[in-house]
């Protein structure tokens, strides 16, 4: 879709990866977590409790890995 668009693939696959590590957040991030939920034994609070400690390290993952391995990236064009 990227490319059919004119836009670099790699930026997308970024702002992608990026925007999907703040899902960690929702209840309805994965059937699991949906399904977990709906049992009553866990809280909304339950899940950011947990989901904001994930969406920040794996942002910071996403962050370090990109700045080391974009370089690399070009290379490959």
């Amino acid at each position: 879709m990227a490319a059919a668009s004119g836009e670099d693939p790699l930026v997308v696959g970024f702002i992608t990866a990026f925007a999907s590590a703040t899902a960690y957040l929702a209840v309805a991030s994965s059937p699991a977590s949906t399904i977990v939920f709906s049992s009553g034994y866990l809280k909304i609070g339950d899940f950011l409790k947990v989901g904001w400690r994930m969406a920040i390290t794996s942002l910071t993952l996403l962050l370090l890995l990109s700045h080391f391995l974009w370089p690399h990236f070009s290379d490959w064009r």
